[in-house]
């Protein structure tokens, strides 16, 4: 799909700060990624990727209709944009850092002492 690549790339030159055009005819997808990115939410550790619910509820409001290639386009739009997100993620040397995710099993007692 040249317009899948076409579209992963401005996506990558626009995240860096380079120079980028939207290709011809994806003009709705670009607004349609934008648009989503812009109200994604938030999470503990920085933004979520954005959910089928939500394109679905966009494109419903927005009447746009939308085929499942142009969510997947969207959904790897995300992808890379979540990549660009979290990639300097990593602590100063020598400081000590916590798993994002515990090696543990969640018991009735963890979820106790992590919610209240």
């Amino acid at each position: 799909m040249k317009l899948e690549v076409a579209l992963l790339q401005s996506l990558e030159d626009c995240l860096k700060g380079d120079p980028y055009n939207v290709p011809l005819g994806a003009d709705i997808l670009w607004s349609a990624f934008a648009n989503l990115s812009c109200s994604r939410s938030v999470g503990a550790h920085g933004p979520n990727p954005i959910s089928f619910p939500e394109i679905e509820s966009w494109a419903r409001m927005m009447r746009v209709p939308l085929a499942p290639h142009h969510v997947k386009i969207i959904i790897q739009m995300d992808s890379l944009w979540m990549k660009h997100a979290y990639r300097d993620r990593s602590a100063p040397e020598g400081a000590k850092t916590l798993p994002l995710r515990s090696e543990h099993k969640l018991t009735p007692a963890m979820f106790d002492l992590a919610i209240g």
